[in-house]
């Protein structure tokens, strides 16, 4: 918890610590496709027998055929399959049905519930959250071919950005970043990633504070090392660690969590197949 801080007050300084992962490591989980279930439901492979002092980052690639797609829409909610359907652009449709039933079969594996019985709920301030199962979070991003899903026993938040090579980010930096970020950018040999990484990292933060970035972002420092920030900017009295990596070429991601705690990160890529009565 930041310096002076009590469990009410929101008004104190806080410290958000960000470092880079040079070199990932992604561990390959198979998931299971039973065309014959009649169910259709999923089976994961297990991971580190759920073991709560993990956080687990998955990250899902979105170009599946039709029977995976079928599948993951078989998982989920008139609601949910009623909100799918009012994405107009297929990929965006795609992307949402896979998302959403990905978060589900990875959630009741975990839980070893059902996973198309999970009800999900939102804050005040539109975080997700898993009604009667408040021991667990997550979160869940996206950008082009790809999906993070972050699950862990205490609040997370994952951001995913894909790197547009020319785009011109100028006025977005100019009332979303401190001076310093703003030198920074100025500054690096590569200013288009620079951007994106301090970007994606106010993402995560917010998303994992669960204060969101409708508030502003401008004086939040998300450069590499402590950055002291205002607890009642980011909505959170304790201090946070934010760990950025590379997704897949092109894309940056990061994970947010709480500093008081050094957990280990396992980072795994799902790998799905439609298969007839057997598994990857």
């Amino acid at each position: 918890m930041g310096k002076g801080s009590t469990p009410g007050d929101l008004t104190c300084t806080v410290s958000v610590n960000c470092v880079s992962i040079d070199t990932v490591n992604w561990i390959d989980i198979p998931l299971r496709l039973n065309k014959e279930a009649p169910s259709r439901e999923m089976q994961i492979a297990d991971v580190s027998q759920k073991d709560r002092s993990n956080i687990c980052i998955y990250r899902i690639n979105t170009n599946l055929d039709s029977a995976v797609l079928e599948s993951f829409e078989a998982l989920l909610t008139a609601d949910e399959s009623e909100r799918a359907n009012r994405y107009h652009n297929k990929k965006d449709h795609d992307r949402f049905i896979i998302s959403r039933g990905s978060l589900r079969a990875l959630l009741g594996k975990h839980l070893n519930v059902s996973p198309g019985g999970l009800k999900f709920q939102k804050t005040p301030d539109k975080k997700p959250f898993l009604e009667g199962h408040s021991g667990i979070h997550f979160n869940v991003s996206h950008a082009g071919d790809w999906i993070l899903i972050g699950l862990a026993y205490e609040p997370i938040g994952v951001d995913i950005e894909f790197i547009k090579p020319g785009f011109d980010f100028r006025d977005i930096m100019a009332f979303t970043f401190t001076d310093r970020e703003l030198e920074a950018v100025k500054c690096s040999h590569q200013p288009t990633e620079t951007f994106y990484q301090i970007w994606s990292r106010k993402e995560a933060l917010l998303k994992g504070t669960g204060k969101g970035i409708a508030n502003g972002t401008a004086s939040i420092c998300c450069l590499d090392g402590h950055n002291a920030v205002s607890s009642y900017q980011i909505g959170s009295t304790q201090d946070w660690q934010v760990k950025s990596f590379v997704v897949e070429a092109g894309y940056i991601g990061n994970i947010a969590v709480s500093a008081n705690h050094l957990l280990e990160i396992l980072m795994l890529n799902i790998h799905i197949n439609a298969s007839v009565g057997g598994s990857l």
